[in-house]
């Protein structure tokens, strides 16, 4: 037998082969072939047939609907034991209930700062980067993220579109607005761990937490009397060094 009919007889025999694993393969489902076949039926089970009557969007399945329904109906079933505030999901109370027990799991490798959320270590991350792509228009400041950058363009509109609904004051950003609102509220979520004062922002917690150390980073320039606070400071050079 010459070498072309043993070619021959090995392509026929391949083809033999690969059409009966073809053949078994379609009867047990495991072909690649018919996987690639099969694909774009499990696509279109896929497509997100579940549509939000209310907007564009729309879901591959019910439940993540539903959830987003929440977002129209203000429905917020997740409610904080500490505070007055309810939420959508049960995720963002979580997140929330850090501001309460002041645990910060997110830490940055550069410094030593923690953060409540993921993001929010992210964006502090651009800090050490000196990336500052937000310039302002009017001066010359510069700023890492664009939120900061439309707050700090209302010192130059003096624009406070956050308003109090209990009294008459105006704010330049959100977070001012919320913190202004505990004053209302009486809700002090910042709790010192060594004593039972709480506060009303974060910063004022840290400010506090000195009175437990026997840090004094502020000294005296002209006596050389050393104390825990900035504030303190002020109202010693008042006090003894005003004349």
């Amino acid at each position: 037998m010459g070498r072309g009919w043993v070619y021959l007889l090995f392509l026929v025999t391949l083809f033999h082969s690969a059409e009966s694993r073809h053949t078994e393969a379609a009867v047990n489902g495991s072909s690649s072939n018919v996987s690639v076949e099969r694909q774009p039926n499990r696509l279109q089970r896929k497509t997100k047939k579940h549509k939000c009557q209310q907007c564009d969007k729309s879901f591959d399945r019910l439940s993540h609907l539903k959830l987003h329904q929440r977002v129209h109906t203000g429905v917020r079933p997740y409610k904080c034991t500490v505070c007055s505030k309810s939420f959508a999901l049960i995720g963002n109370l979580k997140t929330h209930q850090r501001v309460h027990t002041n645990l910060r799991p997110y830490k940055c490798p550069t410094c030593s700062k923690s953060f409540t959320q993921l993001g929010n270590l992210k964006t502090h991350q651009v800090v050490h980067t000196d990336l500052r792509l937000y310039k302002c228009t009017t001066c010359s400041k510069a700023f890492t993220q664009l939120g900061n950058l439309k707050t700090h363009q209302r010192v130059h509109t003096d624009l406070r579109p956050y308003k109090c609904t209990i009294c008459s004051k105006a704010f330049k950003s959100k977070n001012e607005l919320k913190i202004h609102q505990r004053v209302h509220t009486g809700v002090r979520p910042y709790k010192c761990t060594t004593c039972s004062k709480s506060f009303t922002t974060f910063s004022n917690l840290q400010a506090h937490q000195k009175v437990h150390s026997d840090s004094r980073p502020f000294p005296c320039t002209i006596c050389q009397q050393t104390f825990k606070r900035k504030q303190d400071l002020q109202k010693h050079l008042q006090a003894k060094h005003s004349q």
